[in-house]
């Protein structure tokens, strides 16, 4: 967590927006029990966002008719071809 926490501290630009952002992320100075606590719940919650997210995205393709189909056929009969 601090090896992370300490690429936030090194980001370019303004020198002042990593530190601000460490110190965020830890809660405080240092990292305490708030700190890990925060990380499990956003490991926990991040992979149920990302479904949400996808989710949502597959439904307003699919009421905006996306240019793609879901099933595409085909009717060119390529064969597979082992190069020896």
């Amino acid at each position: 967590m601090v090896v992370i926490t300490n690429l936030f501290y090194e980001l370019p630009f303004d020198p002042d927006l990593g530190p601000t952002i460490q110190h965020f992320l830890w809660g405080g100075n240092y990292i305490n029990a708030f700190s890990l606590s925060r990380f499990f719940v956003l490991h926990f919650i991040g992979p149920f966002v990302v479904l949400l997210l996808t989710v949502i995205h597959i439904l307003i393709l699919h009421a905006n008719s996306s240019s793609s189909p879901v099933v595409v056929e085909s009717h060119l009969n390529a064969g597979f071809f082992r190069i020896t």
